[in-house]
């Protein structure tokens, strides 16, 4: 397949890059809970920072929170096995598996979910403005750059090792369904999604930025990324997009960082494409970025990341129990 790049292309920054070892596959899970209040979470959280330890445990462990859009408070970990062979080994101990499958979690005001995909190594991949990878990167990578395949739409396709010989097309070239809310409280419900569903985590890191630095973010940069995220979770047909969550990171005891990310389902890598380089939203995003560097003589102390994959269907695990029914997916596939 033919490259993005543009001729004798070279970056206007640095960025860097991570590779997976050689025909390699990871596991990325994300497990969270819902509740109208916080402390219903309570319960979730103790399990989660018990288990998320221990034999066979994720190589790097990350938590979140965000409000959805019915008002549900969700706490959520991120785990990242470097190989998908201790992620099954970590699922079927007893204090994970008997836990998960308990019947009363279909019962009560809170809900539990996870959301859990198999990673291969051609078909993701990662960048970073500064030469410290988080997430996958971080769990499984191995760090190489400054990298020339950046800053030109098309570039994170340039990145995929599989994309050579692959389009990654979606599995159903029509249009997305039509969202369904179902009857799902009290329900444990196990979604398949097709092949080639892009997955999307893009994060920002604001925690070395001046003052002058961090209110030009918080006021030309944050309200146009908060309303192009709001677009992606509350017109999902249109943007083609199955779920997206904009979540604040915390660390593990909960202290709130200087840290967010969006995590998003597109209906596949191209309609990831698709908005990124012509939706009015997310060019609002890019310029008002492009114009705080500017105003700052091309020198920012944000750091911003994100990783891209591209699933294979059978490596997905979705599990939604006593959930509301726009929880995650299941507004689309039952």
């Amino acid at each position: 397949m033919p490259r993005n790049m543009p001729p004798n292309w070279t970056p206007p920054v640095d960025a860097w890059s991570t590779s997976m070892p050689k025909n390699g596959k990871a596991v990325v899970g994300y497990f969270g809970s819902q509740a109208l209040q916080r402390d219903g979470n309570a319960p979730f959280i103790n399990w989660a920072r018990s288990v998320l330890n221990g034999e066979n445990g994720p190589s790097t462990v990350e938590r979140a929170v965000f409000r959805d859009s019915s008002t549900y408070w969700n706490d959520v970990f991120i785990g990242y096995w470097a190989q998908a062979e201790a992620y099954a080994q970590w699922c079927s101990r007893d204090d994970v598996a008997d836990w998960w499958s308990n019947p009363s979690h279909l019962t009560g005001d809170a809900g539990i979910w996870r959301e859990v995909f198999t990673v291969a190594e051609g078909r993701q991949e990662t960048l970073f403005s500064s030469p410290n990878p988080t997430g996958l990167g971080a769990a499984t990578g191995t760090l190489h750059g400054p990298v020339q395949e950046h800053n030109y739409w098309g570039a994170s396709r340039d990145r995929m090792p599989d994309s050579d010989v692959d389009m990654f097309a979606p599995a159903n070239p029509e249009g997305m369904p039509d969202p369904i809310i179902r009857e799902t409280r009290g329900k444990r419900i196990r979604p398949s999604l097709p092949d080639n569903v892009c997955l999307i985590r893009s994060g920002q890191n604001w925690s070395d930025c001046s003052a002058d630095e961090l209110r030009s973010y918080l006021d030309r940069v944050k309200p146009v990324l908060v309303a192009g995220l709001a677009y992606l979770r509350d017109y999902p047909v249109e943007a083609s997009c199955f779920s997206c969550r904009s979540m604040d990171e915390l660390e593990l005891d909960g202290t709130e960082l200087d840290k967010g990310f969006a995590m998003a389902l597109f209906k596949s890598l191209e309609h990831q494409e698709s908005w990124t380089s012509s939706h009015p939203t997310h060019l609002s995003i890019y310029n008002a970025f492009i114009e705080m560097v500017q105003t700052r003589g091309g020198a920012t102390d944000l750091k911003l990341w994100h990783e891209v994959m591209v699933l294979s269907g059978k490596g997905c695990d979705l599990e939604y129990v006593n959930c509301h029914p726009r929880t995650g997916v299941l507004p689309f596939f039952s």
